[in-house]
């Protein structure tokens, strides 16, 4: 996996949430466990007529990987691209492509389609509902009514973003696990 560490996150965020009796259901049932990835939420946008706006995935956790990929029938070269603002990007997008990014710090959409062409798209994420769960030992934050509880969930919050950010790799890391020997023998 390109981010071992995310996903080693999101398992841990699965179990906690299983030992604080939230029981996540796999997304592709029991019988296929084995492909089970590990974010706790999939978008299927079906359209077929997808287009995002600009936006922002605000429900998402801030440092989660959000994989997203698009299928269809479209000219990839001349419609349906992947833009990002604040990098200032434009992708092409071809049917059957992932793209791995953080949904809810970069702004990002779609172009729209020329007549007649089809777009759909999957999105995997990790709610940031669930780590703020956990961060308030298993409860609302509307019931955090005492400065002792509210203390430990910004301890815990902070906790949990410092495990986060540190899940993410640079871009030298990235390039360096990608390029080591033991990478290369797989």
């Amino acid at each position: 996996t390109w981010f071992p560490e995310v996903a080693a996150f999101y398992k841990d965020v699965e179990k906690e949430l299983k030992d604080g009796g939230v029981d996540l259901q796999a997304v592709f049932g029991p019988g296929v466990a084995g492909f089970n990835l590990p974010f706790a939420a999939h978008t299927l946008n079906l359209g077929p007529l997808v287009c995002c706006l600009l936006h922002r995935d605000a429900q998402n956790w801030p440092q989660g990987i959000c994989p997203a990929m698009v299928i269809g029938k479209f000219d990839h070269a001349l419609s349906g691209h992947f833009i990002m603002e604040e990098p200032k990007v434009v992708l092409e997008f071809k049917s059957g492509d992932i793209i791995l990014f953080l949904s809810s710090l970069i702004t990002h959409g779609n172009a729209p389609l020329k007549p007649g062409e089809q777009r759909m798209s999957w999105t995997c994420w990790m709610a940031g509902g669930l780590v703020r769960w956990l961060a308030a030992g298993c409860a609302l934050l509307s019931s955090l009514t005492t400065r002792a509880k509210q203390e430990r969930y910004a301890a815990c919050s902070e906790e949990f973003a410092c495990k986060g950010w540190a899940s993410l790799l640079t871009l030298n890391e990235l390039q360096e696990r990608m390029t080591s020997p033991q990478q290369q023998s797989k």
